[in-house]
């Protein structure tokens, strides 16, 4: 290059700074490189952790779940043990005077064919109408309808059975309203039902009636209003 004396040394300077630039350049970007590689294998660590994390709180959940609903099967079985005692007592205690009431228990032993009343996917006020539909075709004494109902209960409702006085409870009445107060099916319920009900698709013209009039009648019931025109009027009036 014919470089010589000071123009060489500048040179020869120069391409040191040069080559230290580059190999500084090389340094912080191998470092970068370490830092993206530390920073990804945290990442996955901490994804890795919160898998575990996620894993062991499902399981908790499962676990949480499964002894919730082997709790409430316990309890559905100690209120129905509970109650079937009670049962027993007060049938000892009545026996020797047999009463209306205890021919119509027996002219019902065997019990309904109905599938019990699952909170989740039933509708209380659905169920009733059809255990008294079946209750009727199967002409038993209303005085066992309460026992028969109470058979079919799970859940909440076992517990509004088994927590009403044994009298009250072979009332079927008492039971009925119990029941429909618990899960919510109020008189003002009744009353906005049959206020806002529209017809449904596939619906004819009678099951519309019909679904018309027993929101009627059951709003009537929950209100205690009797069957005359002058105290419909008034109901109506009222609301």
């Amino acid at each position: 290059m014919k470089l010589e004396g000071e123009a060489l040394t500048k040179f020869v300077r120069e391409e040191q700074a040069r080559e230290r630039d580059e190999r500084e350049r090389e340094r912080e970007d191998r470092q970068r490189q370490r830092e993206r590689e530390e920073k990804l294998a945290e990442a996955d660590r901490l994804h890795e952790l919160d898998l575990i994390k996620e894993k062991r709180e499902s399981q908790e959940r499962d676990m949480k779940l499964q002894l919730k609903m082997e709790m409430e099967k316990e309890r559905d079985e100690r209120a129905v043990r509970e109650h079937s005692r009670k049962l027993e007592l007060l049938e000892v205690e009545q026996k020797p005077n047999m009463s209306k009431f205890d021919r119509g228990m027996k002219s019902s032993t065997r019990g309904p064919k109905l599938p019990p009343f699952e909170q989740d996917k039933d509708n209380i006020d659905s169920y009733i109408r059809r255990f008294e539909q079946y209750a009727s075709a199967q002409k038993w004494e209303r005085s066992s309808w309460g026992t028969n109902l109470g058979a079919l209960l799970k859940g909440r409702a076992l517990d509004v059975y088994t927590r009403l006085p044994v009298e009250q409870a072979f009332d079927f009445d008492t039971l009925k309203k119990a029941l429909l107060k618990r899960f919510e099916l109020t008189e003002e319920g009744y009353r906005n039902k049959l206020y806002l009900c529209r017809p449904e698709s596939g619906e004819t013209c009678s099951q519309y009636g019909v679904r018309l009039e027993s929101y009627m009648e059951r709003w009537r019931e929950m209100a205690n209003t009797a069957k005359t025109y002058e105290a419909l009027k008034d109901l109506i009036v009222r609301n």
